[in-house]
């Protein structure tokens, strides 16, 4: 696989990671509805996937800034 194609699958996983450590550091201080229970899908597992893709956003925009202009 080549490093332009690596490099958004690694930023991928990197605001998984992150957006899942931050969303199970909170969760015991969300309220109960946004809490989520194994094997269920519930509103917890959206909040966890907006945690995700603000992440993703904000991994996205810092590369953007810092890629190289293409010719």
């Amino acid at each position: 696989m080549t490093r332009r194609k690596a490099a958004p699958m690694i930023r991928m996983l990197a605001a998984i990671i992150a957006g899942n450590v931050v969303y199970f550091a909170v969760q015991s201080r969300l309220p109960a509805a946004a809490q989520h229970h194994s094997y269920h899908p519930d509103l917890g597992t959206l909040v966890d996937l907006w945690f995700c893709a603000v992440f993703w956003g904000l991994i996205e925009l810092a590369a953007s800034f810092f890629s190289k202009p293409r010719r």
